[in-house]
């Protein structure tokens, strides 16, 4: 009886833990938590005036934590020391106690993404906390929306700083603003409860988030005053874009006994060395897409290596007047060397379905040493061109067939260099490009009757350009290979007739030159000919 008696209590221990077990255990199965948390009390209340505390408690229905605290947590109009925030079981404390609030000031703490409940993680997104420690609430907003200059695409996640009368355009540079948001997915900002004034605003790419604009991040400006008597929604959104800024400087420099080279932090409006203009498009000197960097080639008589040159480099207001020396210069012994130049590139830039690339520029052809044979039989080339000024390719003017096979006889000396180097004979085998693997586009460009010249451009999703032409005059663009996919097209409406695209600068207050797209994408397909598209913008100004 007794062995019975203790057997019955242990199964009944037993089945009484089980039964604690199943109790205090996770669900199972069953809807996860999806709902945020709530927010029971807030003390002070939210917008609340005349604000004398120390603390601000804002309580929650559940346990809270808060997430990228310093990314995501805003205090406007920023002080010179923010307020402690900090988690008291399921409150948020802000505590104000040190921090120098201003008389008659309307302060925002935005949340973002912050708060966000302990369990599954559910975000509590957007609360807004208002208080103010004058006699009302300011009420007034500016409202706008940011796009890239250069691709025209709405820009999210960008930083819109507002600063108020009285400081100058320097400060985006050095000084963090009073007020400032983000932008959304769909490039748009509001920043509330302003109170009336004067302001400048300002929006920046910060790639580092420290709230100011740093070298090579994107930045852009409203030119008009922001006279605050009523709130605002800009008219025209606000471009960024790479700025020119306060910074200017020679990032690289190189000599040998052929050439100069050098690099810089910024596009090159004006460039002397040894007080010679080398900043023109000529044979001498090579200049890439965004004119910080260049290429000079010496005359061919001058080889002997330097090893000093002064340089004086100009962008916006901004000059570089420096003596560089280089210790030890080197010997450029390069051969004079060349290729067959991509052929769709030489079909679509160079008006020519061969062209040759050289490594150096080109000062003298010799036609009657060049020998083209087609399908067997020897042909006359009728001429040849330089399609661009750095003269490194020479665009083979002849009526070629894609259906039919050709190879290019070059003998010795048919070409020299600007330093009286002779090419080697060689023989090339040409493969032509096919139109059964490319698409053919025809566009006509309608241009306003001015003197204003434009460079028309075919770009890719990807955001590089594959097609690129200078036009002043109405005009039929045909662009005999591009490969199948989906791509853009652009006019850059080039003010200044220096053949690319200017950006702006934001202490001159100046914006970037004027990119107007295509309103449809185009689909290109291969073997299939677009045609009949019109780009009008003839009543543009």
């Amino acid at each position: 009886m007794y062995f019975k008696s203790v057997y019955l209590f242990f199964c009944l221990i037993a089945i009484f833990l089980s039964g604690c077990a199943i109790r205090n255990g996770g669900p199972v199965g069953g809807d996860q938590d999806v709902t945020p948390p709530k927010i029971t009390k807030e003390n002070p209340p939210n917008k609340t005036v005349h604000y004398d505390k120390t603390k601000i408690v804002i309580s929650f229905d559940e346990y809270i934590e808060l997430s990228n605290q310093q990314r995501e947590i805003t205090l406007t109009p920023a002080l010179p020391e923010n307020p402690n925030i900090y988690l008291t079981r399921k409150n948020v404390v802000i505590d104000t106690k040190n921090t120098k609030l201003q008389p008659n000031t309307t302060y925002v703490i935005q949340f973002g993404q912050a708060i966000r409940d302990i369990n599954e993680g559910n975000v509590f997104a957007g609360y807004r906390y208002v208080f103010s420690t004058g006699d009302y609430i300011d009420s007034l907003y500016i409202s706008g929306k940011v796009v890239n200059a250069s691709t025209g695409s709405v820009a999210d996640k960008v930083r819109i700083n507002l600063y108020e009368d009285g400081v100058n355009d320097s400060a985006i540079y050095k000084l963090k603003p009073a007020y400032f948001t983000v932008t959304d997915a769909s490039g748009n900002f509001k920043i509330e409860n302003l109170r009336k004034g004067k302001y400048k605003i300002y929006g920046i790419s910060d790639e580092n988030q420290n709230n100011l604009v740093d070298p090579n991040e994107l930045a852009g400006f409203d030119r008009n005053e922001l006279n605050l008597d009523t709130s605002i929604t800009l008219k025209d959104p606000i471009q960024i874009f790479p700025s020119s800024g306060n910074s200017f400087e020679l990032r690289s420099a190189y000599i040998d006994n052929r050439k100069n080279a050098l690099g810089f932090t910024q596009p090159v409006d004006l460039l002397t060395i040894n007080n010679i203009n080398v900043s023109g498009n000529n044979r001498s000197t090579l200049i890439n897409e965004k004119r910080d960097s260049f290429i000079i080639y010496k005359d061919a008589l001058n080889t002997r290596p330097q090893t000093e040159m002064k340089v004086v480099a100009k962008s916006g207001k901004l000059i570089i007047d420096t003596l560089v020396k280089i210790e030890n210069p080197k010997t450029d012994t390069a051969k004079f060397i060349y290729k067959v130049a991509d052929q769709i590139k030489a079909a679509n830039y160079y008006g020519s379905l061969v062209a040759l690339q050289f490594n150096y520029p080109v000062s003298k052809v010799d036609l009657n040493k060049l020998a083209l044979i087609e399908e067997g039989k020897p042909v006359k080339i009728g001429s040849y061109s330089f399609p661009d000024s750095s003269r490194t390719i020479v665009a083979l003017n002849y009526p070629f067939d894609e259906e039919n096979a050709y190879s290019l006889k070059i003998g010795k000396d048919a070409f020299t260099s600007v330093f009286s180097q002779k090419s080697d004979s060689f023989t090339l085998k040409i493969q032509l490009p096919s139109r059964q693997v490319n698409g053919l586009l025809e566009v006509m460009i309608k241009l306003p009757l001015s003197d204003t010249s434009y460079i028309f451009q075919i770009v890719s999703n990807s955001g590089s350009v594959n097609y690129s032409k200078n036009i002043v005059l109405t005009q039929k663009v045909t662009i005999p290979y591009l490969a199948p996919g989906m791509y853009k097209m652009r006019l850059v409406k080039d003010v200044n007739k220096n053949d690319r695209w200017d950006t702006g600068n934001i202490l001159e207050k100046k914006l970037p030159e004027e990119i107007i797209y295509y309103k449809d994408d185009l689909n290109i397909k291969a073997n299939w000919e677009l045609v009949d598209i019109v780009f009008d913008i003839s009543k543009s100004k």
